[in-house]
């Protein structure tokens, strides 16, 4: 028998670094087996169970949908590719967390639209709030969201995904 490693996830691990961290752990055990580890290799067996296929996940599957809750928009981000627009130009979310004052988890500020800015908050649905990190705008290098804020000034009219 051949020992099982476990590893546990990170709520707020995305897709790319689980990936690399689990590359990590794979190549380790991978090394210990070809070095004669416990027993060597394990005998191969047979899938058990019906296989299934999945679609490829498409481009606007990863659109960010601000009338949807904030943990719904920030498990998008977590799965790389996620974007939206802003002044007709699509804007890449490359990581995001939860707003510091968001009004549905008790906190004080008055509640944004979804899409709505507030320094680098964006508002989402069910009066949930989504506090971008770093972004990418289109033909640029990513940069943090604090940055792009600046440069693009959002007017009072200017909202995510329109």
């Amino acid at each position: 028998m051949y020992a099982v490693e476990t590893t546990t996830i990170d709520p707020d691990e995305s897709v790319d670094e689980l990936r690399n961290r689990l590359v990590g752990i794979g190549c380790a055990m991978l090394e210990r087996y070809l070095a004669g580890g416990p027993a060597g290799l394990p005998v191969p067996r047979d899938q058990v169970g019906t296989p299934t296929y999945a679609d490829k996940l498409l481009s606007h599957e990863f659109a960010l949908d601000w009338e949807r809750p904030a943990v719904h928009l920030r498990r998008i981000v977590r799965l790389g590719r996620a974007w939206t627009t802003f002044r007709g130009k699509r804007l890449r979310v490359l990581a995001a967390g939860p707003a510091a004052s968001d009004p549905a988890a008790g906190g004080t500020d008055v509640p944004l639209a979804p899409g709505e800015l507030s320094g680098t908050t964006v508002g989402a649905g069910e009066g949930t709030r989504l506090e971008m990190i770093t972004v990418q705008p289109e033909g640029k290098r990513p940069m943090e969201a604090a940055a792009w804020r600046n440069g693009v000034q959002p007017g009072p009219g200017d909202r995510l995904g329109s």
